[in-house]
């Protein structure tokens, strides 16, 4: 067996540390595309943009990454130039430690939002890295309280009294390993319980319905460069469930 067939398979069969650790001052541009159907229209609405994504600072063991969107294009669907409008020029800042795990950003977050993150446990459904190295075909879990998360934000934003309940478990899988990137697969699966009838103010809501639920499930890959953790592309489907409507949304990305 040659040296090259050697090394190609000690890349595939290897184990790795994946940590999320960019250049400071580096940024890193990406072409999205996100195709979701409008149920009232029955047709797809496309939106394709630029992200612009600048490594400002790593500070106490966290980066701070300011996120500008730029080139939005939206067709299909309604209400097009309204989201143009509020997507072009948008600029957001991710405060990241070396799992991916997001830190709460009080300047760039209502206190809903913040809330959330709280209920979160700082574990959100996003390219979460391993906390030991892994072998191509491990697997790894992240599990999300939504029950608590969406509890917690309708509290901060006035509505107390909801009852919630439910989970979202994220597994990924190291499929791929070389020179260069990491190829990750992404699955999940959830659902949510919400029963509004004890909320302030729900009786005088007539006609509205007091309970919900929904279901989340989708799935898809990301390559990441191993020297840095950031995404080189990824190709997702996310598919939510409410009230017996199901909504399927693409979302793909590349590096620029």
């Amino acid at each position: 067996m040659s040296v090259i067939a050697v090394a190609s398979l000690l890349a595939t069969q290897g184990t790795a540390t994946l940590l999320f650790q960019p250049k400071v001052g580096t940024t890193y541009k990406y072409s999205n595309t996100v195709v979701t159907p409008n149920p009232m229209t029955k047709a797809n609405q496309t939106i394709t943009s630029t992200s612009s994504m600048n490594v400002k600072s790593f500070s106490g063991g966290y980066y701070t990454i300011s996120v500008t969107s730029s080139n939005v294009k939206v067709t299909g669907g309604g209400n097009a130039e309204m989201t143009k409008k509020m997507m072009e020029g948008r600029s957001t800042t991710m405060v990241m430690d070396k799992f991916g795990s997001p830190k709460i950003d009080a300047k760039n977050m209502s206190a809903g939002m913040q809330q959330m993150m709280n209920g979160l446990g700082n574990n959100g459904a996003g390219v979460m890295f391993p906390k030991h190295p892994v072998k191509v075909g491990e697997t790894w879990s992240n599990t999300v309280d939504m029950g608590k998360a969406t509890a917690a934000a309708m509290k901060a934003n006035g509505a107390a009294g909801a009852k919630t309940s439910g989970k979202l478990t994220v597994t990924f899988k190291l499929l791929k390993l070389d020179g260069s990137t990491a190829t990750i697969s992404s699955s999940l699966t959830g659902s949510m319980d919400m029963d509004m009838s004890g909320m302030a103010g729900a009786n005088a809501a007539k006609g509205q319905p007091m309970k919900m639920s929904m279901t989340m499930s989708g799935g898809g890959s990301y390559t990441i460069e191993r020297a840095t953790g950031m995404m080189t592309g990824s190709n997702m489907k996310m598919n939510v469930g409410v009230m017996g409507q199901n909504i399927t949304t693409t979302m793909t990305s590349k590096k620029i």
